[in-house]
Parts: C-alpha cells; structure tokens; sequence
C-alpha cells in the first residue's frame, strides 16, 4: 500500500491562510462510518494516459455518487474509455466494478497524494464537495487535464463569502481545466462574476439509464402513496452543522391526516451507517400510522423498488434554513432521474425553481407550496395522473443517459 510518511503537502498557489486550512484539513481524521476499506489494489494503469488503446479516465470523490458512476457508465458504453474510480468510502453493495474498469478506496485523504503520484490519465476529475478532494487532484498532478465536478457549490449555499471553506473552493474552481457541473445558465454566470472564474464549464445532468426503467402503478385513487428517497441527516446533526433545511417532520406531520402514505427511504452512502442516530425518525412511525423509514438501496435498484409510488417527493424546510435561498432555485436534484426512471411523476415545492420549470414544462409533476402543505391531496386529486405518467415516459426516453455522451465526449477531449 501506498506509504503516508512520503506525502509533502505545499500548496503553495494556495494563499497563506487557505494553505493552513487545507494541512489541517489533511491531519484530521475522516468522517466515521467507513468502516474497513475493501477495494484496497491498486489500479494498474495510473500512470498510462491510454490501456489497451482506450483514454484513460480518473474519477476522484469521496461515496461513489450515481452521477459519477453514469458519467463512467456512458463513456465505456462508447468502447473508447478506460475509467478508474478513487474514493474514500466505496460500499460492497454498489457493485462497483460493473461500472468502473479500476477501483481503489483510500484510507485517507493524505493518500491521495501517493495514490496520484505518478498519475498521468488523459483526464482526472475531482468531484467537490468536499474541495479538499479538488486541491489535493490539483496539488499532486499539476499538469494534468483536471476537470473539477461541482456536485453543491458552497457559493449559494453559505450565506458568509469568506468562509474559509468558500474560498478554497473559489482557488479550486479558478485553477481547474475544466468545470462540469448541474446547475442553470442564471447560477453559472452568477458564480462566475462573484468569485471571478472564468474557467470553461460544461452541464451535465445524472441522466436515466433506460435499463432501470419501471412503469408506475395504475393511475391513483387515495390512500396516495409517495416516496422520498435521498439523504436525510439525523435530526441531530441538521441543527447542529447547518443542514436545518433536513428537518423533515413537517411533511410527516403534516400528511398525517391526509390520506397520504408517505416513505423515506434513506440513502445508504457510507459503509456503516448509525442507524441510533434516526432514531426520531424511527419514533415517527410509531405516532404517524401512514409514515414509514426505511433504509435506502443502491440507485440501480431503486427503480423497482420505488416503481410502486405514485409520487416522488422533494421536499426542504427552508423557512428554518441557514443556507442562502439561491441554494433550492438553483439546484438540481439528481433524485429526480432517479423518480423517472421508475417511471414516478415529481411532487415538488414551488422554490425548487430550476426543477419546476423542468416539471412545468414537460408535464412531470405537481408543484405545491411549503406554506400550503395541507393543499397537496387537492392538487394530487385535480392532476391529470395518466397524462403525467405519459409526460415522464416521454421525457426520459427523450432526456437518456445516451443522450449525455456527445456532451461527455466533448468535456473528456474526444470529438463526438
């Protein structure tokens, strides 16, 4: 394995403060719940910018996110890539080997810098957040094609310019290649002029794979049955890192006499997951009869799980959130591909801006208010639910992860 002891960590384009940030970043220790690491030999091909005549394709993040795993997915599909994946915390049930030539799971974030040492693919991508992840990439590989992907840009969440977390992902952000990224036109150019990057950007959404995809129940009559599935933060640490906007007991309450049946079902992204942290979650069940907490499956199996809802639900407190509001109109929610490929219309709140020009665009969904929650049997009752179906059908076949891969091509340095 790698030896930690060889890592120097510099910085040295970072500016002095920022540098001290990063170093102590590094001599912390990671998150709990990795448990033991399993995908612990090395890929072979780290130092070839070409195996076997295909490009060679680095992805560095922290969980294998969905949207990483179907960027890989849709570029070996071409028969012209090699893709290997470097991540903190793999889980054994993701299968991961189906969806990457190469797996490595480091122990730490210091080794990265061995791990990449002598790295030399065609292309590496940093998958931020965290940024830390984004400057090690481009501390280690200073010549490297480098392609940050911005999954949540802490611009339009914190509400503070200067945290110190803000400003090592606006050097991160200047000093990348390329950016790809899920955000609208409006949000880009916003972040652009604030933070002054003029780094290239490319969009690209974590678009369904037509192999996952289900067809819906019958059109509904109450009881409605919806589902969330995503990340739920344990009520405990919401309101003590910020994250107040995941605070879910309104909806639950709320729906309570409503005829509605409503599920969570909770992402499972780290190895070992605290279950005794939910516990409130798992109390609900016991005072709310429709409600149920459920823990989640990996995203190629969640189609078919969830294929027998009516609705997928989005859903934030914002009114108690600390993040800035730009965070919900500008974002894209990649559960929502997810819903899709389940065949699921969208039940979504009117301040998820970008998403809700999507929905009202194509037909996809009811939008209701935060502030109007007891409305939502009226608005499920007064949808047209075989045309929404119909819509989602029609959209997804439409909007394929096939689709995605000029725009890959292009991004990765390949010519459609």
């Amino acid at each position: 394995m790698p030896n930690q002891g060889q890592t120097t960590m510099r910085f040295m384009w970072l500016p002095k403060p920022i540098r001290k940030h990063v170093n102590n970043l590094l001599e912390q220790e990671m998150p709990r719940g990795r448990g033991s690491a399993v995908y612990r030999t090395l890929p072979a091909h780290l130092d070839k910018a070409e195996v076997n005549g295909k490009r060679h394709l680095v992805f560095v993040c922290y969980y294998a996110y969905p949207s990483t795993i179907k960027k890989s997915v849709a570029l070996r599909r071409t028969g012209r890539y090699h893709t290997t994946l470097i991540a903190c915390c793999i889980r054994q049930d993701l299968d991961i080997t189906s969806w990457f030539d190469d797996a490595y799971e480091v122990e730490h974030y210091k080794e990265l810098f061995n791990v990449l040492n002598n790295a030399a693919p065609t292309v590496i991508t940093a998958c931020i957040q965290p940024s830390l992840l984004g400057a090690i990439v481009l501390e280690v590989c200073p010549d490297a094609n480098v392609v940050v992907d911005i999954m949540d840009s802490g611009y339009f969440m914190r509400k503070d310019p200067n945290h110190i977390d803000s400003c090592l992902e606006r050097a991160v952000l200047q000093r990348a290649n390329t950016l790809v990224h899920k955000m609208p036109s409006p949000a880009i150019k916003e972040l652009r002029a604030a933070w002054d990057v003029d780094t290239p950007d490319v969009l690209a959404h974590c678009l369904p794979m037509t192999e996952l995809f289900q067809d819906t129940v019958p059109p509904p009559a109450p009881p409605y049955r919806i589902v969330y599935a995503g990340g739920i933060m344990p009520y405990h640490a919401a309101v003590r890192d910020g994250h107040e906007h995941m605070i879910m007991d309104p909806i639950i309450r709320e729906t309570a006499d409503q005829n509605i049946l409503l599920t969570f079902l909770a992402n499972l992204n780290a190895r070992d997951m605290f279950w005794e942290d939910q516990q409130r979650y798992f109390d609900h069940q016991k005072t709310f009869s429709h409600f149920a907490f459920r823990p989640g499956v990996p995203f190629y199996q969640l189609p078919s799980v969830i294929s027998n809802f009516h609705y997928g639900l989005l859903y934030d407190q914002t009114r108690i959130s600390s993040w800035r509001t730009k965070a919900y109109a500008y974002n894209m929610s990649t559960k929502i591909f997810s819903y899709f490929e389940a065949g699921l219309p969208l039940l979504v709140y009117s301040e998820f801006e970008y998403i809700c020009e999507i929905v009202n665009r194509h037909g996809l969904g009811v939008v209701y208010s935060l502030d109007k929650l007891d409305e939502i049997p009226a608005l499920l009752a007064k949808a047209d639910y075989e045309r929404l179906r119909a819509n989602v059908k029609k959209y997804r076949n439409a909007n394929n992860l096939e689709t995605l891969i000029p725009t890959l091509e292009k991004l990765y340095g390949l010519p459609a």
